[in-house]
Formats: C-alpha cells, structure tokens, sequence
C-alpha cells in the first residue's frame, strides 16, 4: 500500500513526463510518447520500468481532465481488508488485538497459531504484521472510546471523579505551594466542588468531600486514580455529622 508522499512523488514523476506536452513543445504527441517510452523510466517506489507509448498519452489527458490529482496512483478501496486472509481469519486477528492491544504482531501471530486458529501455512507473519499495522488505529480508537464509556453514567450521582492539581504559591515571606481538590458528577459533568488546600493528605480530602456531598448528595461511586470507593450512605454521614459537632 502506498502511502501519501510516495502517491505524490509518482504523481511529480508522470507530471515531469508529459510536462513538454502541456508546456506546447511537442508538435506530434504521438511520436513523443513512443520516444519518451523507449528506455525504461525511473519511478518512484516501483524502479525502472518499462511503459507503453499510450500510458504517457493517458497520463496526459487525465492531466487535463483531473489535474496533477489524477497522476496519483488510486489508492485502494480495500484499504484495512487483507487480500489473502479469509474474513474468519481476520476476525480472529482483530479480536485478539483487542484482547492485548499493545502485543507486537509477532505475538498475536503466534497466540493464534497455538489456538489453531489457522495454520502456518495459511498466512505468514509478514501477512499478520501488515494487517495488524494496516488496523492498528482503528483498533487504538475502539479501545478509548470503550474506555470512555466504561465511565458514562446515565444518572446525577450514580458516579463521581476526583482528581488533585497544583496551584499558585501563596505567603509573602514564605510561599507555600496550594493544591486544588475538585469532583466531577459524571453524568451531569457538573463540579460538585472545588476547594484549594495546603496539604495533599486524608483531612483535605475528607474535608472536601463533605463539602461536596452537603451540597449535592452523596455519589453511589467515588472514583480516584487508585481504586472506586464504594460509598455507604449510613457511614458516609455519620463521619459528615461528627465533623459538624467539631
């Protein structure tokens, strides 16, 4: 498969072809191409090549009619489908990939052959590594957005997100760096709250988290970069409750 700038290196090979035809110094353009195809030309990608004197002609009307677009070799239609494996074997493939997206083809080559998903002779490694490479991509996509919906909630407060970022420095005489604690409903994408404090530690967290909860309910899921935390409203409260008495 040719990528883009091969595409146009071969598109600026043709061109500089019939570019005498277009530039008016041809008189007989038949004559011309049978001398421009009597040795072999030097194409981009494919070497030197033998061309009959009606590609140049053909060339050149596509020219007029497309542009210098229209030297591009067509790029293929099937672009991500395998001309040799069967659609069995490529299923197989991808629902492999998808199982362990960062494996090498290498490995999803041989995970597969152990499986007897088909056999060796069925299709080489080279085979597997150009379809792998060709659905990288796609398959990269897929997994994010299922990332993505892994968290997709329907409901205001079935899932809340918190996450911690550096602030500004504070003090006159001795800054002392913030730190901004904030919680994301994951429906609504609403802030239930944002705070900033002078410690990273359980009392800010906690501290923050009442306050998020007295003003928009208690989450059934809170979910930080370590682990989701399982809420119990009854415990939850009573902690809540016994801040207000301090």
């Amino acid at each position: 498969m040719l990528d883009e700038k091969t595409r146009v290196a071969i598109a600026l090979k043709r061109f500089s072809l019939i570019s005498p035809i277009i530039n008016g110094q041809v008189t007989n353009i038949g004559e011309y191409c049978r001398e421009a195809t009597k040795a072999p030309v030097d194409m981009p990608h494919y070497g030197f090549k033998n061309y009959a004197p009606r590609t140049i002609a053909a060339w050149y009307s596509d020219y007029l009619k497309s542009g210098i677009d229209a030297l591009k070799p067509a790029a293929r239609s099937d672009k991500g489908i395998s001309r040799v494996l069967t659609p069995e074997m490529s299923e197989s493939i991808l629902k492999k990939l998808k199982e362990y997206p960062k494996a090498p083809a290498s490995v999803i080559y041989d995970m597969l052959i152990e499986e007897k998903a088909f056999l060796r002779k069925d299709a080489s490694i080279a085979t597997v590594r150009r379809f792998v490479s060709e659905n990288k991509n796609v398959i990269d996509e897929d997994n994010e957005k299922t990332q993505m919906l892994r968290f997709s909630k329907e409901q205001v407060n079935q899932l809340w997100q918190t996450d911690l970022m550096y602030g500004a420095y504070v003090g006159i005489k001795k800054k002392q760096v913030t730190y901004l604690l904030a919680y994301l409903d994951d429906a609504s994408r609403l802030i239930t709250h944002a705070q900033f404090y002078l410690t990273q530690d359980i009392i800010s967290l906690r501290n923050s988290f009442k306050e998020a909860v007295l003003r928009r309910g208690l989450p059934k899921i809170l979910y930080t970069d370590y682990n989701e935390l399982y809420t119990k409203p009854k415990i939850q409260l009573k902690v809540i409750n016994n801040q207000h008495k301090q």
